[in-house]
């Protein structure tokens, strides 16, 4: 387990999503609305995977937006 302790005036906005499950359209529809600039925060709040059929297509596009410069801290659910 790590502990990190966010200053939250770090950054412009903070966004929370749970509960993906591999649906990774609706993912990338998500992360469209939202606009999420480089500044911002975003936290992946566990269940990324199961049930969808594109898991492993959402923790590919979490990496590469980080690789990117994106601000996502991407929190493991109980599948």
């Amino acid at each position: 387990m790590e502990i990190i302790n966010l200053q939250l005036g770090d950054y412009d906005k903070v966004w929370v999503i749970s509960d993906i499950h591999g649906y990774y359209d609706v993912f990338l529809k998500l992360f469209d609305k939202i606009n999420l600039k480089k500044g911002d925060l975003l936290i992946i709040n566990g269940d990324s995977c199961d049930r969808g059929a594109k898991s492993l297509e959402v923790y590919e596009i979490v990496q590469k937006l980080k690789m990117q410069g994106f601000n996502i801290i991407h929190i493991l659910g109980n599948h």
